[in-house]
């Protein structure tokens, strides 16, 4: 027999978009799962920790983009910070698997980082935004990709995106070496920007040097 099956709709390309920064660390997931309540809150497995959200028991753990990883198999620490910060994690972004750039100190770019500084930028700023605001307990570290423009879509809109940050350098905040007071001067050499669509639920990403060259051939 055959099945039908509905050809999609085609999404308008002139809708709302977000363009934030393409911030270069490593792809990053942190991950709420639900559990039977037959454990309890802080028991430590190698590949999570057991928190409470009201009355439902989850299990908070991360991966990287190929695989599951734990302290003791990291990616540049992410795993250690995820389950250092477990329950708090899971009270600011609920359940669920959220996604982000794990970035600085010796991560690709590195942003000039001082030494040991690393974050983890969430990359859908429109899910997150009010989380964080709201958020009584955040994280040291966690945070959202810089948004540089929030509108319809345009081209000119991307383009003036890599130009400010061309000229400004990247709207990633660096703290000082002692984390007391202001913030380092911005970082010269930022990457380029994502360009979410909404409507399409689609994302893509434009470089500022070397764009039109395959992934292989731009490193």
């Amino acid at each position: 027999m055959i099945e039908f099956q509905k050809y999609p709709k085609t999404p308008r390309l002139y809708r709302s978009v977000t363009i934030t920064e393409k911030i270069d660390g490593t792809n990053a997931t942190v991950i709420v799962n639900p559990l039977l309540p037959i454990f309890t809150p802080g028991d430590a497995f190698a590949d999570g920790v057991v928190v409470q959200l009201g009355e439902h028991l989850y299990l908070v753990g991360a991966q990287s983009r190929n695989r599951v990883i734990t302290p003791d198999a990291d990616n540049y620490g992410f795993a250690a910070w995820v389950h250092a910060n477990a329950q708090a994690l899971a009270d600011v972004l609920g359940p669920g698997r959220h996604h982000g750039e794990w970035y600085g100190h010796g991560i690709n770019r590195g942003y000039e980082m001082p030494q040991g500084v690393r974050r983890f930028a969430l990359f859908d700023v429109n899910r997150y935004a009010e989380a964080l605001a709201m958020a009584v307990h955040l994280p040291y570290g966690l945070g959202m990709v810089p948004l540089l423009y929030d509108g319809p879509f345009a081209d000119v809109s991307v383009q003036q995106a890599l130009t400010r940050l061309k000229v400004r350098g990247s709207f990633v905040t660096r703290p000082p070496a002692d984390h007391a007071g202001g913030p380092l001067p911005p970082y010269r050499n930022p990457e380029g920007v994502i360009v979410r669509h909404e409507d399409a639920r689609a994302v893509f990403k434009v470089l500022i040097d070397r764009d039109e060259l395959p992934k292989s051939m731009a490193a």
